[in-house]
């Protein structure tokens, strides 16, 4: 037991640790890179998600260990890919050790939150005291609904010129998360910033120079928002795919 429960401290700590230094390094970071162009030198909130679930991954991945298997792990990994909207439709690809191939796509059933936590109560150990307390807090996590625009997610897309700006308001629901994705297909950088309506400055925004840009804002009260879409370069014309969820 006392191994186990050591493992399960370890698995804890590394985790705040990698997840931490991510948060960091957009702190260190700051908003503006040597230039002062405020596109450089940022962490955007989509990298955070990609490393966060990384990490999931590579928690599953330890929790299987045939030989050390850790409900632990697994339990903290559905916290996670829950957190950052992976579920039983996702499709997610890991680098795979060795061979030819260096990835291997892996049946999004494998990832699914629910089923992790099921898997882990199902493993030697389960039924261990801090276990057990931490399957009861994933569970309550894994209860808290993540649907963002109401009452149904947007999907806009369409062309946007360079310098432009194009505008969209949704009413979000409150007291749950709302997760805006938007993505260029021709490679433009393309800004993304969220606004309550009427206010002028953002309250979330990611101007990293990529063609991507992805936002995850907690919604404390159901109210009108706004959508701001620029197209950051002065040259090109652009196709913009923007989701909600």
């Amino acid at each position: 037991m006392m191994k186990r429960t050591a493992l399960g401290l370890a698995l804890v700590a590394a985790l705040c640790l990698t997840l931490g230094n991510v948060g960091r390094a957009g702190k260190d970071g700051g908003d503006k890179g040597k230039d002062g162009d405020p596109h450089k030198g940022k962490i955007t909130e989509s990298a955070k998600s990609v490393q966060a679930i990384h990490t999931a991954i590579e928690l599953v991945q330890l929790g299987r260990d045939k030989q050390h298997p850790s409900p632990e792990a697994l339990l903290l990994a559905a916290q996670i890919l829950h957190q950052h909207k992976t579920g039983t439709g996702d499709k997610i690809k890991i680098e795979k050790q060795g061979g030819t191939k260096p990835e291997t796509e892996v049946k999004p059933a494998k990832f699914d939150p629910q089923a992790l936590v099921d898997e882990a109560l199902k493993m030697p150990g389960a039924k261990e005291p801090h276990v057990a307390a931490l399957a009861k807090h994933v569970q309550e996590v894994l209860k808290q609904e993540t649907k963002g625009a109401f009452p149904n997610p947007i999907s806009s897309s369409g062309v946007i010129n360079p310098k432009q700006d194009i505008f969209l308001f949704v009413q979000l629901k409150g007291g749950e998360y709302t997760n805006i994705s938007l993505n260029s297909p021709d490679g433009v950088d393309l800004d993304l910033y969220l606004y309550k309506y009427g206010n002028s400055q953002p309250v979330a925004s990611d101007t990293s120079v990529n063609p991507n840009a992805f936002l995850s804002v907690f919604v404390p009260v159901t109210e009108m928002y706004k959508i701001r879409i620029l197209n950051y370069s002065s040259t090109k014309a652009a196709n913009y795919i923007l989701t909600t969820n």
